[in-house]
């Protein structure tokens, strides 16, 4: 959440519009939520599953109020934009995934989840910083990834070994976006990111832009 609250305040201080897409899947939020129910769990894969189910018979008065502070600050800082499965995003000019592990399907239900990769949205999508451990892609995987990074405008991901990986799967050279220092702070170099008009950014693990 941080790393989605300091991208958009960057963007906004380059004279961008900025929004949050709030983009929250129940794989995600029942693992954290105030109130975890049984039937919440049921939607999911037997990983998150079990990490769900952990997470509601652990349940605490701490893990209460760390959830209040995270709304809280969720939504006082973020300029949010409701998400909805029908909004192809025509009204923006590009949006920005990342970052983190949102091409992890293993943190995302063990399914390509289609917001996360941009898909439907008519206007230019990039991606920033995307981490995702893999080793090795199989075939199927890298066919998926294929038919999902092709159309974008942009691909930028933190680690070079997921560039190696993705590259043969991926018309446009990726880009990593690697971490420097400056003056001892530390900041996200790209060379696409100052292309966008109108910009706004996902959160669920968060999609930006």
């Amino acid at each position: 959440m941080i790393q989605a609250y300091a991208m958009q305040q960057e963007l906004k201080n380059l004279g961008h519009d900025v929004y949050i897409i709030d983009y929250a899947p129940g794989y995600h939020t029942c693992w954290f939520h105030r109130k975890i129910t049984w039937r919440s769990c049921l939607i999911l894969s037997p990983i998150p599953f079990y990490r769900a189910v952990k997470n509601k018979l652990l349940h605490s008065k701490a893990t209460t109020e760390r959830y209040d502070n995270f709304q809280n600050f969720y939504k006082t800082r973020f300029n949010l934009y409701t998400y909805s499965e029908k909004d192809d995003m025509s009204s923006f000019d590009a949006v920005l995934l990342g970052s983190d592990q949102i091409w992890n399907i293993g943190l995302t239900n063990h399914m390509f989840d289609g917001p996360y990769y941009g898909e439907g949205f008519k206007c230019r999508v990039f991606s920033y910083a995307v981490s995702a451990m893999y080793k090795q892609l199989s075939d199927e995987l890298s066919n998926a990834f294929r038919q999902r990074l092709s159309p974008m405008a942009g691909v930028g991901v933190r680690e070079l070994q997921l560039k190696e990986l993705l590259q043969p799967c991926c018309k446009q050279e990726i880009e990593i976006n690697k971490i420097k220092r400056e003056n001892e702070k530390t900041i996200y170099n790209s060379s696409f990111i100052g292309v966008c008009c109108s910009v706004f950014l996902c959160s669920g693990q968060f999609i930006l832009a």
